[in-house]
C-alpha cells in the first residue's frame, strides 16, 4: 500500500504538534488543580490553632466554626459558645493587626433568619448570595454584611447593625461589561 494517497495520511510534524499541544494541557490542567488544593489547604491551615488560641485567651469554651472576614483589618469569626452554653461570636483579629478580639453573645443580637427575612420584604427582586458576620472596625460594630445582585444588577454589600438591624454602610458595584 502506497502511503503518500492514503486518506488517513497524517504528516509527522502534525502528529507532534498536536501531541505536543495535548500534554502541555494535560499538564496545565493538572498543576491547575495541585495550585488549587495546596491554596485550599493553606487557607484554613491556620483555623485550628486560631481555634485553641482563642479557646485559650478569650471566654469562649467551645469553637464550632471558622470563617475569615475581610473589612478595614482583618479577622478570623469563630462561632462558638461561652461556659454558660450562650452561643456567641468571637472576631479574633489575624497576627499583623493591633486590635483586641471581640466577643459578641448572641442572645443579645438579631437573628440571622431574622435579617434574612427582613432584607427579603425589602428586596423582592433581588438574588442573595451571603449573610455572615462582619466588624466595623473603627466603632467596634458587630454587624450582618449582606450581599446581593439587586434588581438593577448590581452588586451590593450591606453592613446591617447586629443590635438592631440598622443600616450601617452601604456599597454598590456596577457591571460595566457583561
Amino acid at each position: 500500500m502506497n502511503r503518500r494517497f492514503s486518506r488517513f495520511a497524517v504528516p509527522k510534524w502534525m502528529k507532534w504538534t498536536a501531541g505536543t499541544i495535548c500534554f502541555i494541557a494535560v499538564s496545565c490542567l493538572v498543576t491547575g488543580i495541585y495550585l488549587y488544593h495546596i491554596t485550599q489547604k493553606e487557607r484554613t491551615a491556620e483555623f485550628d490553632a486560631i481555634k485553641r488560641k482563642a479557646l485559650e485567651e478569650t471566654k469562649l469554651s467551645t469553637a464550632n466554626q471558622v470563617e475569615r472576614f475581610h473589612g478595614k483589618d482583618a479577622y478570623y469569626v469563630i462561632h462558638g459558645a461561652t461556659d454558660n452554653k450562650q452561643a456567641a461570636i468571637l472576631f479574633y483579629p489575624f497576627a499583623e493587626n493591633d486590635a483586641e478580639p471581640v466577643l459578641v453573645d448572641q442572645t443579645e443580637t438579631m437573628k440571622e433568619a431574622t435579617v434574612k427575612s427582613n432584607w427579603l420584604s425589602n428586596c423582592n427582586d433581588c438574588t442573595l448570595f451571603d449573610i455572615t458576620p462582619a466588624l466595623i472596625t473603627g466603632d467596634q460594630l458587630p454587624a450582618w454584611e449582606i450581599t446581593y445582585e439587586n434588581e438593577a444588577g448590581r452588586y451590593i454589600m450591606k453592613y446591617v447593625s447586629m443590635n438592631n438591624g440598622e443600616l450601617l454602610e452601604m456599597i454598590g458595584f456596577k457591571q460595566i461589561y457583561n
